[in-house]
């Protein structure tokens, strides 16, 4: 389903994974393959596979497509950029063998959440995995994660934080209660 949304990874204080997703991004898809993949490797595990990314401005990927006849064959050759991984990111960036993989920073999509319906975000520093929510018409308090993005519609704001699960609590929760969790903070 077209459910669109936002994964970021975030080390040493700056965001090494912000990756948009096309579809699935609800948290009983999405948000439970991400949980999903914090419990099956060692934190220093993600750390490491992050740490090696290259995150390059969304304006870049112009660059990028100039020396592709189709978006199929620069896919081929950056695997990392495809709309369709976000809710794999952390088990691609762990298993890959590619030294040095190439994302797009695609943050900015938090600004506008009436299109960016979740956004997740994987805090290495402080060991939180955070759930936010698109389709919100209030502003929020400026020490919001997303508050300072410029968004462009004058009815909705960036995605709103709705709870931040501790790794240790959220490895002790079934992908029931986390979902529970998250959808009793919506309705």
């Amino acid at each position: 389903m077209g459910t669109r949304h936002l994964v970021c990874v975030e080390l040493n204080g700056q965001y090494k994974v912000a990756q948009y997703g096309q579809f699935d991004g609800y948290p009983d898809h999405c948000g439970v393959k991400l949980k999903d993949s914090l419990n099956a490797y060692s934190k220093q595990q993600i750390r490491n596979a992050v740490s090696r990314v290259t995150l390059h401005k969304m304006e870049e990927i112009e660059k990028f497509l100039n020396f592709y006849d189709s978006e199929s064959e620069l896919l081929q050759n950056y695997p990392f950029i495809d709309r369709h991984i976000a809710s794999d990111i952390i088990d691609m960036l762990v298993q890959t063998e590619i030294p040095n993989p190439i994302l797009f920073d695609s943050s900015s999509f938090a600004a506008e959440s009436l299109f960016c319906e979740w956004a997740y975000v994987i805090n290495l520093d402080d060991e939180f995995f955070e759930v936010y929510r698109g389709f919100q018409k209030e502003p929020h308090p400026v020490t919001e994660r997303f508050t300072h993005l410029n968004h462009e519609s004058d009815e909705f704001y960036p995605v709103k934080h709705l709870k931040s699960f501790g790794f240790d609590e959220l490895a002790n929760l079934t992908e029931g209660e986390f979902v529970e969790q998250v959808e009793s903070l919506v309705a």
